[in-house]
């Protein structure tokens, strides 16, 4: 692992600094460590990882992650094999290896998860609370019911969550001959189905609904055991938040899970990222998340009673491109 720093340490309650990983199947991921400066580092960091289209270095992400160094808290943001649209991998002995979110397996995501939760043991840290925005709030509920991983104290699922991911019959009837045909790399029709930020390839649709629709849901959900926080911004009722939340609370039968509502916030909680900071320290005490503490977590009135979970959904920023960095290891490098 590498990294670079960004920002001075000596001008801001915060240092940040550029880092990256290898996945146990040798995909090279970038990152961003966000760490407080001048005051006490809590005993929990926080692994958060993007949604579709999304990187490790989505402003929102920033911003949430910048706000939650200054309450103490160390920030891990990760990129995972489907960041940005589309990227390349290298090449193996069958060609290129291609990634980003319009190639991406979603089955394979637990490997990404993995390499950074590894990554943030490195760093110091005993356990974390892992959290995701969107996609990436359904790759962290899946990773944890594949996994069952002990460093993994809490779960955070913003805008997003398993169950999610639906597609018309015919249309996956589509992706699904195209896989038989050998033609799973080839995207899916744009203009019959709005477009990029819809349209994926044939392989990463049925890899998609595999992993994370609505028939495997349930069994998945139930097999969570950690404290969850769930949550999603007042302006994304057109997402089915609400009946999101709703499944959440029905289906994850063995955890504690906490639910809540921004208001005025939308998908990406722009201007609203304070509170998603907020609402994110206050949770984790709430379960001993901080020096084996105990205390009521503080629930607002737009809570929704019911065991925690955290829901974050991710933002789209097609234009970002990211590099591949194969070292590997807990060493840091500051400027």
């Amino acid at each position: 692992m590498e990294s670079s720093s960004m920002g001075s340490p000596q001008e801001r309650s915060y240092r940040e600094e550029l880092v990256s990983t290898v996945t146990d199947d040798q995909f090279g991921l970038d990152g961003a460590v966000i760490r407080p400066v001048g005051r006490d580092t809590q005993p929990v960091p926080i692994v958060w990882i993007h949604g579709f289209a999304d990187s490790f270095h989505g402003r929102h992400t920033l911003r949430v992650g910048r706000l939650l160094a200054r309450r103490g808290y160390t920030f891990v943001s990760g990129d995972t094999r489907g960041h940005d649209m589309g990227a390349l991998f290298g090449w193996s002995a069958s060609g290129p290896r291609y990634g980003g979110s319009w190639w991406e397996e979603l089955d394979q995501s637990p490997s990404d998860l993995d390499a950074w939760v590894r990554f943030t043991a490195e760093l110091g840290f005993s356990r974390c609370v892992l959290a995701g925005h969107s996609l990436g709030a359904a790759k962290a509920l899946y990773y944890q019911a594949q996994r069952q991983d002990s460093r993994v104290l809490g779960l955070v699922a913003a805008s997003g969550g398993l169950g999610a991911s639906r597609a018309e019959p015919e249309r996956l009837a589509l992706a699904e001959r195209m896989v038989e045909e050998g033609r799973g790399h080839e995207l899916l029709p744009w203009e019959r189905w709005h477009g990029a930020l819809v349209s994926t390839s044939a392989r990463t649709l049925v890899s998609s609904v595999r992993a994370f629709g609505a028939s495997a849901a349930g069994p998945l959900l139930a097999g969570i055991r950690c404290p969850i926080l769930a949550f999603y911004g007042g302006e994304e009722a057109s997402m089915g938040a609400s009946a999101a939340l709703d499944d959440l609370r029905r289906m994850a039968t063995s955890a504690q899970v906490a639910t809540h509502t921004i208001p005025g916030a939308n998908h990406v909680y722009t201007d609203q990222e304070g509170a998603v900071a907020a609402l994110i320290a206050g949770w984790i005490p709430s379960f001993g998340g901080l020096n084996g503490s105990s205390t009521k977590f503080a629930e607002g009135p737009n809570a929704t009673r019911g065991p925690p979970v955290v829901i974050l959904s991710g933002a789209k920023d097609p234009w970002r491109r990211r590099t591949r960095c194969p070292a590997r290891g807990p060493s840091l490098r500051s400027g």
